[in-house]
Order: C-alpha cells, then structure tokens, then sequence
C-alpha cells in the first residue's frame, strides 16, 4: 500500500519527529510512505532515514498570521490551485491512503476526498483558547475523513466535542494513540539533587503557548526566595515570531535576572541540555500532549508541568512529576522549591518518572497504533 504522509513543518521538535516515527513505523510494516514537507529542512532527512521517499510541495500552513484579514484573504483566493496541486500529486503517486499529521493543512483532507481517496488526520493540537466558534471552524474538514487519530485523550475529548462528525450517539472514528519514543536515549546520568548552581531547563518552540515567559517569572521568585538557579531555554521562534524572544529578553532584563538566562536556540538534540537540568520545566498554556514533558521524566530529572491537557495525562500523580495551575508563576516557583530544597523528594519523583514514562509511552505501542490506524482507515473506506 502506497501512503501519502503530509506534514507542515520540516524541523524536529515533538511533532516532527513522530511524524518520522509513523513513517518509518509504515515503512517496516511493508507500505510505501511519500513524504510531503512545504519546505526543506533536517526532517527530510530523517524522513529518509526511515525509507521514506520525500517530495517538497510548499502549500500554505495555518498560523495565525494568516488569519489576519489580508493573509487570509490570499489564502482563499489561493484555495483552487492548492487543491489542484494536492490531486495531481495524489493522483501521480498512485496514493492508496493520505495520512494528515496535524490540521494545519486540512487542504490535503479536501484533496483526498476529491481524489476519493480514504483520509486519516492525526490531531496533535487542542485550541482551547480560542473562541468556541474558531475551534469549530479549524475542526470543521475532519468532517471529511474517513478516521481520526489523536494524540490523547484530552485531544479527543475536544475533537469530539467541538468537531463535527467525529462522533455520533452509537459510534466514534476517533482513536488515542499516545506519542512513543526510544527513551533509553533519553537517560544520560542518574539524577544529582547536589550541584552546585540549580539549572531549569525548558525545552519547545519560543511561543506564548508554551510559557517562557511562566518560568522567567518564576526564576525571579525562586532568586528573590534566595535560591540561587538558572534558566535555559532550548528552543527558537517561528520565522517572523522574533518580537516574542524580544519581549522574553526584555521581560528577562526588566525583572533583572537577565544573566541568569540561557537562550541557546533550537538544538536538534536536547538530550545534553537535560542531562543538565536540576527540574525540566513545561508551563505551556495549551498543551494536547507534551512529548517534551515525557523525555523530562525519562532523563530522570523531576519534571514539573502545567495541570492541564495531555500534560496531565503524562504526570498523573504527585509521584512521578509536580504540576502547577496554568500561567501562575508564583506556583511553579514554589515547586521548583519544594524539589530543591528536598533533593530526597526530587530524587524519588526522577526515578519514578522515568520508569513511568518507559511502561506507558513505548515506541512499540505508538508504531503499532499508527499503522493498525492506516490499515483501518484502507480497509473501511474499501467496504464502504
């Protein structure tokens, strides 16, 4: 079976790199996997790495810059061509399912349909701080397809609960597969309650979503509560997002811990940086599953995460992580305090964590879940 795997960025944070992980995952169980990237970037090579064949088609992605007025009118205006340009490519490459990895490109979806091609999306977002009619309106073309697969149960609830067809009173076509990495590579050292200077380490896009700004907050009170800790923030901001890391840097400055913060960028790598953390920090906003959270837990450093979303489905109790209420920085500070303060704690909380992340999120099970989904979604539109 030939399957079409479309996906709207080429980087490799969280989403990136499972999107490589379905192909490959495809790949070994037999199927063909095309690749579609809007852009080149150090996915594609990943993506070749695990047997897939890659095409480049730059086809627009939903941020919300483009919807703004103007940016989204050209969207529109644009609409025909981008569906011409999707069938033809499904059509040439004799697609036998499209895989959609996330919805910012639900234009794939309409494409298939015309095609009459079976369609599966994977949501991995839940935009649950937009107006309720937004939502609707961005989960509106998973009316569409033929199966859903989202990346939690939160991510389901909100699927079924604000989209349109993704369930009715006797069935659903909507399925959970958590994320599922190798976390072995994750665990560099046991965890060291003892150095010297505490190290607090976030790793994700720079974006208000994920809360940077939460944890400079934070940093100041854990500084003026006479803690003497650092802040890295590995990560970069989308392109034309630069006013963000401006607005960091000058939050950083103005609460004068400034020379406390390391903005060191995107890495494709993490691993290091984790090593070096004294607590991993993820006080996203919005969070539908938080892969970033789990590779945390399986460094075994004690991960403190926001109480909302797929982030409470990864730390699901006081024993394996701490969570704090979203956005409060008074809060995650005093977590953060608790665990420097109790390195007996810290220490018990890195362990269990670890082993917690290991039995509940394996790549064995994301694989499996991914291609029974293909399969599924191939065989139910071919009886129908």
């Amino acid at each position: 079976m030939r399957v079409l795997l479309t996906h709207p960025g080429a980087e490799l944070y969280g989403s990136d790199r499972m999107a490589a992980s379905a192909a490959e995952s495809l790949v070994a169980a037999g199927h063909e996997v095309v690749a579609v990237l809007p852009l080149e970037g150090p996915l594609e090579q990943l993506l070749i790495a695990s047997g897939a064949e890659v095409v480049i088609l730059d086809l627009p992605v939903l941020r919300k810059a483009l919807l703004r007025p103007a940016p989204f009118l050209g969207l529109v205006a644009g609409m025909a061509r981008t569906l011409l340009r999707a069938s033809r490519l499904i059509r040439r490459e004799r697609i036998d399912v499209v895989y959609t990895n996330t919805i910012t490109q639900p234009w794939w979806t309409f494409a298939a349909r015309l095609c009459r091609r079976p369609t599966l999306v994977h949501v991995r977002e839940a935009e649950t701080e937009i107006p309720v009619i937004a939502q609707r309106v961005l989960l509106s073309p998973l009316a569409l397809a033929d199966s859903i697969v989202a990346n939690s149960n939160s991510t389901r609830r909100h699927v079924e609960t604000r989209g349109v067809g993704a369930k009715s009173k006797t069935k659903t076509k909507t399925t959970v597969v958590h994320n599922g990495k190798d976390w072995d590579k994750y665990y560099r050292s046991p965890y060291d309650p003892g150095v010297a200077m505490p190290n607090l380490v976030l790793v994700g896009r720079l974006n208000p979503r994920k809360g940077p700004d939460v944890a400079i907050r934070a940093l100041k009170r854990l500084v003026d509560d006479g803690l003497d800790a650092n802040l890295t923030l590995v990560g970069s901001v989308y392109p034309g997002y630069e006013w963000f890391e401006d607005e960091l840097r000058t939050l950083a400055s103005d609460l004068d811990v400034a020379d406390r913060i390391e903005f060191v960028g995107f890495q494709s790598d993490p691993t290091a940086f984790l090593e070096r953390a004294s607590i991993v920090l993820v006080p996203s906003r919005v969070e539908p599953f938080g892969t970033v959270a789990a590779e945390g837990m399986a460094a075994a450093r004690p991960t403190v995460v926001t109480d909302i979303d797929g982030l409470a489905e990864i730390v699901d109790s006081d024993e394996v992580g701490l969570k704090f209420p979203v956005g409060d920085d008074r809060e995650l500070a005093q977590r953060c305090a608790d665990l420097l303060r109790n390195p007996d704690l810290a220490a018990r909380i890195a362990v269990a964590g670890q082993h917690s992340v290991a039995d509940r999120f394996s790549l064995e099970a994301y694989r499996r879940g991914v291609v029974t989904a293909v399969l599924e979604t191939y065989e139910r539109k071919r009886r129908s």
